[in-house]
């Protein structure tokens, strides 16, 4: 049999375990020319949020009573699909369930378990990696000296953001929780790690920043951006990589205005998905990610929660932060 977890309803703000539903069918039929594989490693992501939501972005939202939209690691049990064989494995769209019948279409690329484990291919070498690769090669422009500040600074995508940075000549500011900015210090390499819940954000910014931000990596939105936006210094680049923070589009929230920043600084404000371009530069990505994880020159961590059941509440942990490193799912 296989076990599925389903959305089952859609959240007003953040999804958590009432959404979801564990339910039990048959195991899926082998499709022409695609593959039957079990799972053993599914992912976590902020992204979910969005994937849930009634309202339609980059992707349609998962269908209410259809299996969870996921990312995961999977390893074929039968295959009609060339240059697919039995024990291969892959990353791609498996959902979170214990088998998914799959088209090589659906597979975002193989698995080298010679390299790293099947967990870090959700991670370092997966959509997290790519993620800060591909966004940081197109819109950073590093210089050496510059200051560049990250939200989220320990989380999957800005802990790589970060080692980037300083590989760059950069000097690094991290914002992230109390309790993960050792980690972002020390794991990381981040120059100054400060806790975004200081009641003077605003005046640790300016002591750790005394000459602007020439970069913004913002994994976040919201209130900090606000306190960051008038920080920039002139040049500056936004990379808008998330929106963390923001509980609900709708009703649509308001803020500050930053129309003058963009002018009078002559800043630049990008916004991009992982998946923008084409495979060559998804190729060009994963062969740097390759390149620093064999080196041993790129640190990740992860947090592994047992259980197909505990997906949902594994999701509401994320949002909430009480992960300690990047999160995932042994089924």
């Amino acid at each position: 049999m296989n076990r599925q977890i389903v959305l089952i309803g859609r959240p007003a703000a953040i999804p958590g375990p009432e959404h979801f539903e564990l339910r039990t069918g048959p195991e899926p039929l082998l499709p022409d020319n695609g593959l039957i594989a079990e799972t053993v490693a599914l992912s976590v992501d902020p992204a979910m949020r969005g994937w849930v939501s009634a309202e339609a972005n980059y992707l349609q939202p998962v269908a209410l009573g259809s299996v969870m939209r996921s990312l995961g690691v999977g390893r074929v049990l039968k295959s009609a699909a060339p240059d697919w064989n039995e024990g291969d494995l892959f990353y791609g769209w498996t959902g979170w369930q214990d088998r998914v019948a799959i088209s090589p279409e659906a597979i975002l690329w193989r698995v080298d378990e010679s390299l790293a484990p099947p967990s870090a291919w959700l991670s370092v070498l997966g959509l997290n990696g790519l993620t800060a690769v591909k966004g940081f090669a197109a819109f950073a422009r590093a210089k050496p000296g510059e200051t560049m500040l990250v939200t989220t600074a320990a989380g999957g995508v800005g802990s790589i953001v970060g080692q980037l940075a300083k590989r760059s000549g950069m000097r690094t500011v991290g914002l992230t929780s109390a309790s993960k900015c050792d980690v972002a210090h020390d794991r990381y390499g981040y120059d100054i790690a400060l806790d975004y819940r200081d009641v003077d954000l605003a005046g640790a910014l300016d002591a750790s920043c005394p000459k602007g931000i020439d970069i913004f990596w913002d994994n976040v939105g919201g209130e900090i951006a606000d306190l960051i936006f008038p920080r920039l210094a002139p040049g500056g680049r936004v990379i808008q990589c998330g929106t963390a923070s923001i509980p609900s589009w709708s009703p649509w929230p308001e803020g500050p205005r930053r129309e003058r920043d963009m002018v009078v600084k002559r800043l630049t404000w990008s916004g991009f998905l992982a998946f923008d371009g084409d495979d060559h530069a998804n190729e060009a990505a994963l062969a740097t990610l390759r390149s620093l994880v064999a080196a041993g020159e790129l640190n990740h961590d992860e947090q592994c929660v047992v259980g197909l059941e505990q997906a949902p509440a594994a999701l509401a942990a994320l949002y909430q932060g009480q992960n300690s490193g990047r999160i995932w799912v042994k089924p």
